[in-house]
């Protein structure tokens, strides 16, 4: 896994930690650790030929080349949670909703707390997401469209899915750190103790530890 600390490979890394304590059997997981002072503004060729999009995170199993965090869940939920015991993936219902969440986060509500953008090899500013008019525009549509419909989502749940935690949480749960600790943006209560529960959670706090840079 190529990773950048607190960036969005943190989602891929706790679901393989999720899966990991589940089944102990995974294989191990190699981890590349960028340095954001450096990464941001140039990206090594050998990495591009993995990641042409060179940002983080890529993943690669076997002859698997990925990007995309939520792919990266989707494909190690696949891979590995041969009993579905974090994605009961016979169950209509909670399929419809992992697929519908985890490609609206990864579309939408990732970009709102995002530094860097999609496209960021061609754009000459590299942290347009710090921006203050860029910050009050994504603010607004996280209090008017994005957090509603995830509130929804939760509803009287202790977890989007329900009372047990799922592989949906490691999917949304990530944007909640993004929303809470890195932005700030304090609006929707029942979300703020839904990410009190998250950060109780061991693998949680695993994914989230700042780990050495990687030498090139």
């Amino acid at each position: 896994l190529y990773h950048m600390n607190g960036s969005r490979s943190t989602r891929a890394l706790w679901m393989y930690k999720e899966l990991q304590a589940i089944y102990g059997t995974l294989p191990p997981l190699r981890v590349h650790v960028f340095d954001p002072s450096t990464f941001r503004e140039t990206k090594p060729e050998w990495y591009l030929a993995i990641n042409p999009n060179g940002k983080v995170p890529a993943f690669t199993h076997g002859k698997v080349v990925m990007f995309d965090s939520c792919a990266i869940c989707l494909y190690l939920l696949q891979m590995f949670d041969k009993e579905g015991k974090l994605a009961p993936m016979n169950q209509p219902d909670f399929v419809a909703l992992l697929y519908q969440l985890a490609f609206y986060c990864s579309g939408t509500v990732d970009n709102l707390t995002a530094t860097s953008s999609p496209i960021q090899p061609v754009m000459s500013v590299k942290n347009p997401g710090d921006d203050e008019k860029v910050l009050e525009v994504n603010h607004r549509a996280w209090i008017e469209q994005c957090g509603p419909l995830l509130v929804s989502n939760l509803g009287s749940s202790k977890y989007i899915a329900g009372d047990s935690f799922t592989a949906v949480d490691v999917i949304v749960g990530v944007n909640m750190h993004y929303i809470h600790r890195k932005r700030s943006w304090h609006d929707f209560p029942v979300l703020e103790a839904y990410f009190e529960r998250l950060k109780e959670l061991t693998a949680f706090q695993e994914a989230f530890e700042v780990l050495p840079f990687s030498s090139l």
